[in-house]
């Protein structure tokens, strides 16, 4: 069987979607060597994992990266019908409405219909119509949490056909990469994570005013400095303002390599994700795997990820706030290490779903 799938995540330094894909392709494409695996994407990329993956991205001089991928959009139907591909696997939530086969499409959230300000006006018209369009025109549909298959079902009255939750791209071996890479990064020795792309659904603003708040109402020397890696996302000018005021209180790393993130994660104190809305969040996950504390916003699909062992508190900055106190307060000896062991889950099992997904539908075509 001949297997497409949406490379679009691949195309750019990997975040949640990105890893999600990646990580499903190479387990799937391991454990069913008989089968082929076709990745269709914008920009070539270079990754060998299997010899029954290919890479194909069109052919063009063009560089303007929406162009680009246009113009890869209209071409995807054309290399299936090339190719003669049995299924395509959407794993980004959107897909051209030509495809000539049974179309697979992954739903990640519904951001742009829970908090649609935060996204970019060209992101949340993008995702408005296209994504309703793939679970109109989708043979099968698979979400990413359990919150996410209700808010399906809320949305638009479809039910998911399965839910494959993402693991995480460290291994509990990965606590190993802490010392090498300590002199690299030249941390702190105590510090709290923030880890996600630096745009409005993080909540950033929210938790860097209460901490503001606290630090200067208590009259702080030396705060605990918040480190935030990610890559720059979109209406965030005031993140780094607030990180040029006071850059004793917070530092902003761009997208890490693995190693290097893994060593952020065994260090700190805990890991931050204040949220308005998740998918799933995959750096509590990542954090719950090695052994990281967690302090998160009390949101559905950020409990499947972070479990019991976690702190919660509500997306808003007061309770933010009383989260600062409660911290502080105790030295942060309030955290609470994560429960690895609750986590059921994990690429070889999602793999053997999702394939078992693909064979349904092609077997009934």
């Amino acid at each position: 069987m001949k297997i497409a799938v949406d490379g679009y995540s691949l195309s750019k330094d990997l975040t949640g979607v990105g890893f999600y894909t990646l990580l499903l392709l190479k387990f799937m494409a391991l454990r069913n060597k008989e089968d082929f695996f076709i990745v269709y994407c914008p920009r070539n990329i270079d990754f060998y994992f299997s010899a029954n993956v290919e890479v194909v991205s069109p052919r063009t001089f063009v560089s303007n990266n929406c162009v680009l991928c246009f113009i890869w959009r209209l071409c995807v139907p054309f290399y299936m019908l090339r190719d003669r591909v049995d299924a395509y696997w959407a794993s980004n939530g959107v897909f051209n409405l030509l495809m000539p086969t049974k179309v697979v499409v992954t739903i990640h959230d519904f951001v742009y219909r829970r908090f649609p300000k935060t996204m970019s006006f060209k992101g949340r018209w993008a995702r408005r119509i296209l994504q309703r369009l793939a679970v109109i025109r989708a043979d099968s549909i698979i979400c990413n949490s359990y919150a996410t298959a209700v808010e399906l079902n809320e949305f638009y009255d479809r039910k998911t056909d399965c839910i494959i939750k993402p693991f995480s791209q460290f291994e509990q071996s990965d606590r190993s990469h802490e010392r090498s890479s300590k002199i690299k990064l030249n941390f702190p020795d105590r510090f709290v994570l923030v880890v996600g792309t630096l745009e409005p659904r993080k909540n950033l603003r929210a938790l860097i005013e209460a901490y503001n708040h606290y630090i200067e109402h208590h009259e702080l020397c030396s705060p605990v400095p918040l480190i935030f890696v990610g890559r720059s996302g979109w209406k965030n000018s005031d993140l780094f303002s607030w990180v040029e005021a006071y850059p004793e209180r917070y530092i902003i790393m761009d997208y890490l390599p693995k190693c290097d993130l893994a060593a952020l994660y065994c260090k700190a104190l805990c890991v931050w994700m204040p949220s308005l809305y998740e998918g799933f969040g995959m750096p509590l996950l990542e954090a719950r795997l090695l052994g990281c504390p967690i302090v998160c916003s009390d949101v559905p699909a950020m409990r499947e990820a972070a479990g019991d062992a976690a702190l919660y508190h509500q997306p808003t900055e007061d309770s933010i706030f009383e989260m600062v106190e409660r911290l502080y307060s105790s030295n942060f000896e309030a955290l609470v290490k994560p429960d690895i062991e609750s986590v059921d889950w994990d690429w070889a099992t999602g793999a053997d779903k999702l394939m078992s997904v693909i064979r349904k539908v092609v077997k009934d075509s």
